[in-house]
């Protein structure tokens, strides 16, 4: 497995934030003068981002007594190898600074585009304990952690699970320090484990090795609630699928995509005058028969498409009917025209999407994983929608010409594009 230290992941920052008690938690009189506090955080890979970084931190680092902190600065490694050219020199990741630590100044105020807290834990709610920091993006720098939404959906999770973050009771190095412990003990949306923490280190991932590469499942945010008891561990704000869900909305980015239609591109319709909906619109349709997917002429189902999981090889997507927690999914198993179902359990096999379409074209390509490798590679199975069998003078205007397909063939119905 790569050493996670190698993929850039830890920002520190140290914060100023008011106290408004005569006493802090350590008991010290501070006559509610501000003082200054440390704590960590994780930058996670999001390829589609180009733009930016995203840093994944708790919300009482950058928020405390219904205030945020200020005079927020943000320090990283940058990441450094011996220069070929000169080995008595080194050359830096971010060559425009060419220093090993990167320190950033961030907007913290109440008007801020870069800091985001989450809206349940400004009204008080803890276990909403997180927050996400924007940095511009410097081209070639690493990335940071992989995560999954599946790792948030397990009952129990039985491996090695680390905690890494710079720690205050030690000397400050350029590289984070990691506890391990086994076992993650999952209690809706937080984990708790028995790696060892300290004060200082909140924000810092909660990872594991899923498939074969370190993968966030948390966010470190606190402590054990009794460190005498050996029962209790540290806790995490679980990665779920509505944490990803409002940071990705706060981005308004690509990465989610809300109230879409999946359309047959409308030149592969148009390619046939024989073709009955040539002229019309083609969609994926869940409405009128929720067992599996109809293409409908005109309309379709509304759907909201995310980022779920990235790992060191591809990047998936779901697909969500709009207001429910029901999943599209490629059932594999099932007839020709019924495998494109809904499903409420997103931890089955077939509701992680990749699009190998490249990224830039304005259509994607709809496909899963079948598990089996065929002349050396991962076989896939692609959607695909046609609308042969579609009667313009029925009153629905459907067929069940939905169906997964190994190969394009030449049938040009896989490209899709998604509309609004």
């Amino acid at each position: 497995m790569d050493n996670p230290y190698d993929l850039w992941e830890n920002p520190e920052w140290s914060r100023r934030k008011f106290i408004q008690d005569d006493n802090d938690d350590d008991g010290r009189n501070v006559d509610g003068k501000a003082e200054s506090f440390t704590g960590n955080g994780f930058f996670l890979r999001l390829p589609n981002l180009m733009d930016k970084y995203v840093i994944l931190t708790a919300a009482h680092n950058v928020m405390s007594e219904g205030k945020r902190s200020f005079d927020v600065k943000l320090m990283y490694n940058n990441p450094f190898e011996a220069d070929p050219n000169d080995p008595t020199k080194v050359r830096y990741a971010n060559g425009t600074v060419p220093q090993a630590i990167i320190t950033l100044d961030i907007d913290n105020t109440d008007k801020s585009n870069d800091v985001h807290i989450c809206s349940a834990y400004m009204k008080g709610v803890p276990v909403g304990d997180y927050a996400a920091i924007c940095i511009p993006r410097k081209l070639g720098e690493p990335r940071g952690f992989a995560f999954s939404v599946k790792l948030a959906l397990r009952s129990s999770f039985e491996g090695n699970v680390h905690v890494s973050g710079f720690r205050t009771t030690m000397m400050k190095t350029l590289r984070p320090v990691t506890s391990s412990a086994a076992k993650l003990i999952y209690h809706g949306d937080y984990v708790e484990y028995r790696a060892k923490t300290e004060v200082g280190i909140s924000g810092s991932p909660v990872w594991v090795e899923y498939k074969g590469y370190p993968t966030v499942v948390a966010v470190h945010n606190n402590g054990p609630e009794d460190p005498d008891n050996p029962r209790n561990g540290s806790r995490g704000a679980l990665l779920t699928v509505d944490l990803l869900r409002d940071v990705f909305e706060w981005l308004d980015s690509k990465l989610l995509l809300k109230g879409i239609q999946i359309q047959v591109r409308q030149q592969d319709l148009d390619k046939s005058s024989t073709y009955r909906a040539a002229g019309r619109k083609l969609f994926l349709n869940f409405q009128t028969n929720s067992d599996f997917g109809r293409v409908r002429l005109d309309s379709g189902t509304k759907f909201d498409w995310m980022l779920a999981q990235v790992d060191s090889q591809n990047v998936y997507y779901i697909l969500s009917v709009v207001g429910q927690r029901k999943w599209v999914k490629f059932n594999l198993a099932a007839s020709k025209y019924q495998g494109v179902e809904l499903s409420e359990n997103l931890n089955g096999k077939g509701c992680l999407l990749l699009n190998l379409e490249e990224a830039r074209r304005a259509w994607v390509i709809l496909a899963v994983e079948t598990g089996t490798i065929e002349n050396g590679a991962p076989k896939r199975v692609q959607l695909r929608m046609e609308g042969n069998r579609v009667k313009t003078y029925d009153a629905q205007f459907e067929s069940a010409e939905v169906s997964l397909m190994s190969s394009k063939g030449k049938n040009p119905f896989y490209k899709l594009v998604m509309t609004t």
